[in-house]
């Protein structure tokens, strides 16, 4: 089987495990996939409607030297962005979160040991928008 179809098999598998959630009542679920990124699910209790995002893995330019503290940067990435979008007034937006944690998380595993490889949230912009251009 090629990636892609592994992928799309955990995926699917994963969310049957949100679905399981939501129903024992859980409203967002977030669930990291390592090297695959990470996807979530909302659960909009009004209409019975799930959201579903995810986001593909974002390694930094080191590649990946080590992965103490990855899961921890995604946190606090996903955490930064919402926090961020709640300053400005914007609607929360668990996909832009997700997006967010992922990438800090892909250059923090591009650095021996945790906090050396945490960045900064204007280093994830950057690193975005250098890899946009190219």
């Amino acid at each position: 089987r090629d990636r892609a179809t592994q992928k799309y098999e955990i995926q699917q598998h994963y969310m049957k495990a949100c679905d399981h959630f939501h129903d024992l009542g859980v409203q967002n679920v977030i669930i990291t996939l390592g090297e695959l990124g990470a996807m979530g699910s909302i659960l909009e209790k009004s209409s019975g409607r799930k959201l579903r995002y995810s986001a593909e893995a974002a390694v930094g330019r080191n590649g990946v030297q080590d992965t103490t503290g990855g899961s921890d940067t995604f946190i606090g990435g996903y955490a930064v962005e919402l926090v961020r979008r709640a300053r400005l007034g914007l609607e929360p937006n668990m996909g832009k979160a997700i997006e967010f944690g992922v990438r800090a998380a892909g250059m923090c595993v591009g650095h021996i040991g945790s906090i050396p490889g945490i960045p900064w949230r204007a280093g994830v912009e950057k690193e975005a928008f250098t890899n946009a251009l190219n």
